[in-house]
């Protein structure tokens, strides 16, 4: 069977510069680096205009980029995209959109040239937006309408996900985010009886993480140390926070991904505060580097792990933290647990190996429906 071309559309904005600045390039490049071992190719089509320095690169693996190459605005380049790079749209065999989010540049190529198009929805898109403002909900609840109206396959990372989105009557598909467990290890070291708790947040510093209530929740506790990776609109007035109470708490800012593993393994427990989430990746690759979890209880979390098996969840609130902190360190047998459980979780779910495999199917399957 010949392996198909897949025509990726980049999330709307989102450039393969952006991907590094963020320090998730290597993450996002993962899957599709596996695939193209497998014979598949791709065309990515970003928003970065500066994205042809990593064409060489890629085009060794398989992989074209098709960068912006315009000072056009990107709402105009989103909708003209597909007419401007035809060309390589005729030669693709399936349209794949990395999100909801820019998904009518993939939906008008469809039309153009009667692909079958997969569109990922990798969280909640109209529920997030809704969660910033109401308007933000109206527009992501039109986006996310008229793109499923024209799908041959949503792909969602959750079940809770399809059985939001079951009522249309589309085919859905589940296939989580994934996890690279050959560098996202276990750590056998035997925390000592002596010294603070090591505890590990990573993510953006953004009100929906909600850091502020974590960190106030941290005068509740004693002997705990603090690191936090990641960077944002909120680190000065969070680290004014950490100043005014004391707290041991160091920021070390935004990190490239393949140095995450050794924060990880060093952490004795990691924590996830926030509002609301997708699947959130790094609490995945926190859970197979072993460590146990504390996070709240929130969509996009409990949708992921079950309360006292693979993480332990709380009410997003300084006094809900404030408990979660106090239980999980003082209960090393529970921390043990947790850790095991959620290891053994992603090994069975989450691999690369294992989404790759999903990938490939659906691939084949989407254009054996066609075909």
């Amino acid at each position: 069977m010949n392996k198909k071309i897949i025509a990726l559309f980049f999330t709307y904005g989102v450039s393969l510069a952006r991907w590094e600045a963020l320090g998730i390039l290597e993450r996002e490049l993962a899957l599709y680096k596996r695939l193209t071992q497998q014979g598949y190719r791709f065309f990515f089509f970003t928003y970065g205009r500066n994205d042809g320095k990593y064409a060489a690169s890629l085009a060794r693996l398989g992989i074209t980029v098709v960068p912006k190459n315009s000072a056009m605005p990107n709402v105009l380049y989103s909708l003209l995209l597909p007419w401007l790079h035809r060309r390589e749209l005729r030669t693709a065999d399936i349209l794949k959109t990395n999100q909801m989010l820019g998904s009518w540049t993939a939906v008008i190529a469809k039309w153009l040239f009667h692909k079958p198009l997969i569109v990922r929805a990798g969280y909640s898109f109209h529920q997030n937006a809704m969660a910033q403002s109401a308007w933000k909900g109206v527009i992501a609840k039109a986006i996310e309408h008229f793109a499923i109206g024209f799908v041959d396959c949503v792909v969602v990372t959750t079940d809770a996900e399809r059985q939001r989105l079951a009522h249309r009557q589309h085919r859905l598909v589940v296939i989580s985010n994934y996890v690279d467990v050959e560098r996202f290890q276990k750590n056998d070291r035997i925390r000592s009886s002596g010294g603070p708790m090591n505890i590990i947040y990573i993510g953006r510093l953004a009100p929906e993480k909600n850091l502020k209530s974590f960190l106030l929740a941290l005068k509740g506790v004693s002997d705990v140390a603090v690191t936090i990776v990641g960077d944002g609109d909120e680190r000065y007035e969070l680290e004014q926070i950490v100043a005014a109470n004391q707290l041991a708490v160091r920021f070390v800012g935004r990190l490239q991904h393949d140095v995450l593993p050794p924060y990880l393994q060093a952490a004795d427990l990691f924590v996830l505060p926030s509002l609301y989430e997708g699947q959130p990746k790094a609490l995945l690759e926190a859970m197979a580097c072993g460590v146990p979890v504390l996070a709240s209880a929130v969509r996009g979390i409990k949708d992921v792990v079950t309360h006292g098996v693979t993480a332990y969840l709380v009410p997003p609130t300084i006094e809900g933290m404030t408990a979660g902190l106090r239980t999980l360190c003082g209960d090393r047998t529970l921390r043990a647990k947790l850790a095991e459980n959620g290891r053994r979780f992603i090994l069975e779910n989450c691999t690369l190996a294992h989404i790759v495999g999903q990938e490939a199917r659906l691939y084949e399957s989407v254009y054996g429906d066609r075909s």
